[in-house]
C-alpha cells in the first residue's frame, strides 16, 4: 500500500493542479475527492486552513503559499500568474451631488441612559464624568 500523503504535500498536489486560486474549503474538498488522504479528522476544511496560515506567517516570504484574499490561497510560484496587480476598490463610487448636509455637533441626541446624577442642571447643562474609578469630576 502506498504511503498516505501529509497535509501540506496534499494542499501542494492540490494547488500544483488549480489554475486558479483555491479556498481552503475546495482545497479540504479536492483532498477527499482525490483521496489524498485517508485519515481527515473532524475539521479537514480548518486544518487545511492552519497549515496554510501557519506556514504563511511563519515562513514569510519564503512560503510556498500566497494569500489572495480571505482565505484564498494560491503557490507562490503560479500566484504571480494568476493574480493580476490591480487592487480592487474596497469603498463603492458615489456620485457627489449639489445638495450639502447640515453639520450637527458631536453629541446630537438627548441623553436618556445618562445618570441623572452626573449631568450639572443648570441654564446650560454640562455633562460630568470621570475618567476611571476614584477620579474627580
Amino acid at each position: 500500500m502506498a504511503k498516505e500523503l501529509t497535509w501540506r504535500e496534499s494542499i501542494d498536489k492540490v494547488l500544483g493542479a488549480a489554475t486558479t486560486p483555491l479556498h481552503y474549503k475546495e482545497i479540504a474538498e479536492k483532498i477527499i475527492a482525490d483521496r489524498l488522504r485517508t485519515s481527515l479528522g473532524a475539521t479537514p476544511a480548518a486544518t487545511v486552513n492552519a497549515q496554510i496560515s501557519t506556514s504563511i506567517k511563519r515562513d514569510g516570504a519564503a512560503s510556498p503559499y500566497v494569500r489572495v484574499a480571505k482565505g484564498t490561497f494560491a503557490l507562490a510560484k503560479s500566484a504571480a500568474a494568476a493574480v493580476s496587480p490591480v487592487k480592487e476598490k474596497l469603498t463603492p463610487t458615489i456620485e457627489e451631488s449639489g445638495e450639502s448636509e447640515e453639520q450637527y455637533d458631536i453629541v446630537s441626541s438627548f441623553g436618556m441612559f445618562w445618570r441623572r446624577d452626573a449631568v450639572h442642571w443648570i441654564a446650560t447643562p454640562k455633562l460630568l464624568g470621570m475618567q476611571q474609578l476614584g477620579a474627580t469630576r
